[in-house]
């Protein structure tokens, strides 16, 4: 049941990935999620692929902010200096903040949101957006089902354009994302 309705869902401006490497896959694929429970599920990243994603939970509780990637890019370097031109000092930055600097972002114009995500409940997540996610106690268990998606929004697409930049000024593989930023850009 689960797995059908994840596999009819659409929403508008689905880009469809199928002759992108990968991309039959992606594009029928449902996967289950499942994190550690706290206190050692903590997360800083990029939903996988950097796509918009749906998760419903099945067990558990998971407290995240998401982060959007353009305006965190925008206002940093003032703010904690050129921390995020490059993957892997970013997440090390930003997994060492505490809540008194993320508020600090976010009033200098940081756009993200804080959701508390439960048993049964549905998230979602933009593309291109980053991930800050904590598992909560006193869960043994933290499983659900997510479905991973691109869109064509002017939004989703700058977004995976500073992703893209990270990736290379990282050293990493861009060729996939070039080819699916212009499917976002020419859809």
């Amino acid at each position: 049941m689960i797995q059908e309705t994840f596999k009819h869902f659409e929403p508008p401006g689905v880009i469809d990935i199928k002759d992108v490497s990968g991309g039959k896959l992606f594009m029928d694929g449902l996967w289950l999620c499942g994190y550690l429970p706290h206190p050692d599920m903590a997360f800083v990243g990029f939903t996988p692929n950097a796509a918009a994603m749906v998760r419903v939970l099945a067990l558990g509780e998971v407290d995240s902010i998401i982060i959007d990637t353009s305006t965190l890019i925008a206002v940093s370097h003032d703010l904690v200096g050129p921390a995020f031109q490059n993957m892997d000092y970013l997440y090390e930055v930003l997994a060492r903040m505490d809540g008194a600097q993320l508020t600090s972002l976010y009033a200098n114009g940081v756009k993200m949101y804080r959701m508390k995500q439960r048993k049964g409940d549905l998230a979602f997540v933009p593309q291109g957006f980053l991930v800050i996610e904590l598992s909560l106690a006193p869960h043994s268990m933290i499983y659900g089902m997510r479905k991973s998606f691109f869109t064509k929004t002017s939004v989703g697409a700058e977004g995976y354009k500073h992703l893209v930049k990270l990736h290379e000024a990282s050293g990493r593989s861009t060729d996939r994302m070039n080819k699916l930023l212009e499917m976002m850009e020419t859809a």
